[in-house]
This record gives structure tokens, C-alpha cells and sequence, in this order.
């Protein structure tokens, strides 16, 4: 479990979205709020990244609607390799949150599209602060 302190610079966040502006722009936001910041397009290109070195993420954000490996199974494999890694699911539909906090499911907590800043960092608070799920 990772302390969320007034050193938010030390976190290292892994961020996943197939839109690149959505990456782009969540990515900028959260450099701004200080974080250490790993962008991937794509399921794959998050797994990769993430198979070099799993213990340098705290935790992941992840949309759920993508091509490929989607949210849901980039953190089932996400998992597999590292079980204690707190997982945020990002979706635009509600459909997708109602079994991700599921006691078996991979998610440490949802956030709903459209979403404010505050309320993306609250959901990364929570996440790394608590082992049991919250939405946003």
C-alpha cells in the first residue's frame, strides 16, 4: 500500500487509453498534480511496458474500451504478474463498473467518464490507500 503524501512527484502511474488526445490530455493533468507519469496507447503496449520492470508502478489507470487487450484484461494480466497492484478502471459507461468492484474482479476502484481533476485524484488516492474498492 502506498502512502499518498505531499510528495505525489515519488508515485509512478501507468496511464492506458486507445484515444490519444484522452491520453494526452489525463497525462498533462496528472504531471500537473505532480505524479510521475507512463503513457501506453494500448493494452499491449501497457503489458510491455509493464513486463520490464513490474515493481515500478504504484498503481494503473486504465480505460476499459480498447482494441486488443481491453481494461478489463490488460488488469486480469496486470494481476497475474503483480497481485498487490491497485488497478483503476476509467469507463464512459456505467455497464462496465457494475461487476468491476466485483470481490474477485481486478479493480481497486472506477471512474466514470466525464470526470474532473479532483475527482481523478481522488480516485487514485483511494486506490492507493485502501485495498477494498470505491467508485468515483
Amino acid at each position: 500500500m502506498v502512502e499518498l503524501s505531499a510528495n505525489p512527484e515519488k508515485i509512478k502511474l501507468l496511464v492506458v487509453d486507445d484515444d490519444d488526445l484522452v491520453l494526452k490530455v489525463m497525462t498533462r493533468q496528472l504531471e500537473n498534480l505532480r505524479f510521475l507519469v507512463t503513457a501506453a496507447i494500448n493494452g499491449e503496449a501497457a503489458l510491455e511496458k509493464f513486463r520490464q520492470d513490474p515493481y515500478r508502478f504504484e498503481l494503473v489507470l486504465t480505460d476499459q474500451d480498447m482494441p486488443g487487450i481491453d481494461g478489463r484484461g490488460l488488469a486480469n494480466q496486470l494481476k497475474f504478474l503483480r497481485p498487490d497492484l491497485p488497478v483503476v478502471l476509467i469507463t464512459g459507461d456505467p455497464k462496465n463498473g457494475d461487476n468491476a468492484l466485483a470481490p474477485a474482479g481486478p479493480f481497486s476502484s472506477v471512474l466514470y467518464k466525464p470526470f474532473s481533476r479532483e475527482e481523478l485524484q481522488r480516485s487514485i488516492q483511494s486506490a492507493l490507500k485502501s485495498p477494498e474498492a470505491s467508485v468515483a
